[in-house]
């Protein structure tokens, strides 16, 4: 029996990503002019490009370029980048970059006849994108022209409100499909946008670096955040999650973000105390009880395994018999799921209504809009905080005053008090 290849991952190509600095723009413009020349050469086209056609051309190619050279610069674990060249699908203007469809594959088989890229496409028939890297002679070209990290920038038109629908495809146990959905601008979206597009520029003009700590190289001037709500079906709404993705210390493990300095000191972990649990009480009118929120009594099980299950059964929309196979807390030993739960609704009955209702995104979204007011007072002030979606990284100097932004900020919008705790990085 034949075996099917197992299907390659690699690092997506970013198509906002472009030039910012003068020399990788003369080398993206090098490059536009060898493709050009070999094109007319070649009899593909008589004459040149006017107009918006070659302006968009000469982006695409600038992106195309950027991504190649953060590739060099900060190479994935793969060494190549995953890019989506087919014409599939209705493109959404407000998610899509200049690199895309025939102008992408057009360029890409270009670049890679001058020897710029290797470009290969799926070993898997399923499941696997075409791939690209940086050939040797780009990379030497990015040597001798001295090009930085800080000629690498993101395109200040990427949509940074995302909406997308979750939808079963095909049965009850069925994955979860995600798309992309457009919607139409209204003030409250506008809002939203200049806010974070307020934020971003604040972050990215920021001191904030990364000590190098031995392990795979880290990209500190990956800064953009985004809020990424969610709608059930392709209705548009803004009222589920909206939380923070983005900014290169949410995906670091917890040991490393010690070495971020922001203003050349090092931070520390201010984050919400049981924030969902306490949020579901907030949602019932209800004052959670005193102490951990976490802790069962008459059962030894680790915090972290309550907590883990407390936040699913949140989400789920059944009762619950398993444990969530996305954990990264393993399952408690001796102890079944379905104990656990009932142990659970015993500790917390007077909000037993919120459990195996999918109330999840609803609270994710009171969280992210506390989050968001927190993020925007402290650039008011002046402080420079990295948002962590219930809690923030932040300068040890300045942990007290933005303790007191965080409590007033929950009380504002939920009309409830969160106790704030402040931790070493890593714990």
């Amino acid at each position: 029996m034949k075996i099917k290849p197992i299907p390659e991952r690699h690092r997506w190509f970013d198509p906002w990503l472009i030039p910012v600095g003068v020399r990788l723009h003369g080398l993206a413009a090098t490059y536009a002019a060898l493709v050009e020349r070999r094109e007319l050469a070649t009899n593909k086209r008589l004459r040149k490009r006017r107009g918006q056609a070659e302006a968009d051309r000469e982006t695409a190619l600038g992106v195309i370029i950027a991504n190649l050279a953060y590739e060099t610069l900060s190479p994935s674990p793969s060494g190549r980048l995953a890019v989506l060249t087919g014409n599939n699908g209705r493109r959404i203007p407000r998610y899509s970059g200049p690199a895309k469809g025939k102008v992408l594959r057009d360029l890409l088989f270009e670049l890679a006849e001058l020897d710029v890229l290797d470009w290969q496409g799926p070993r898997a028939q399923r499941g696997e994108a075409s791939s690209i890297r940086p050939t040797g002679s780009l990379r030497s070209e990015l040597t001798s022209r001295g090009v930085t990290q800080l000629d690498i920038g993101q395109d200040e038109r990427e949509e940074v409100i995302l909406l997308t629908s979750r939808q079963m495809s095909g049965g009850s146990a069925a994955p979860v499909s995600r798309v992309l959905v457009d919607y139409p601008d209204t003030p409250p979206t506008m809002e939203m946008r200049d806010r974070l597009r307020g934020l971003n520029s604040f972050l990215a003009a920021a001191d904030i670096t990364f000590e190098h700590d031995g392990e795979e190289p880290v990209d500190p001037a990956n800064r953009r955040m985004r809020r990424h709500f969610v709608t059930p079906d392709s209705s548009t709404r803004f009222d589920l999650s909206g939380r923070l993705y983005g900014g290169f210390w949410q995906n670091l493990a917890r040991k490393r973000r010690g070495a971020i300095r922001i203003e050349g000191e090092a931070p520390v972990v201010l984050d919400y105390a049981s924030m969902f649990t306490r949020l579901a009480y907030a949602r019932a009118g209800l004052q959670p009880p005193e102490g951990d929120l976490y802790a069962i009594p008459g059962l030894v099980v680790p915090r972290d395994a309550v907590k883990v299950l407390v936040n699913a059964m949140f989400f789920d929309q059944h009762t619950r018999t398993a444990w969530p196979k996305d954990a990264e807390t393993p399952q408690p030993d001796r102890v079944t799921v379905p104990e656990l739960r009932r142990a659970v609704l015993a500790l917390h009955p007077a909000i037993k209504d919120s459990f195996g209702r999918g109330v999840g995104l609803s609270l994710m979204h009171t969280e992210s809009e506390v989050m968001a007011a927190v993020l925007d007072e402290l650039r008011s002030r002046r402080i420079v905080a990295l948002g962590l979606h219930d809690g923030l990284l932040v300068r040890s100097s300045q942990a007290e005053e933005a303790k007191k932004v965080m409590e007033q900020a929950v009380a504002d919008i939920c009309s409830i008090s969160i106790p704030v705790h402040q931790k070493a990085v890593g714990e």
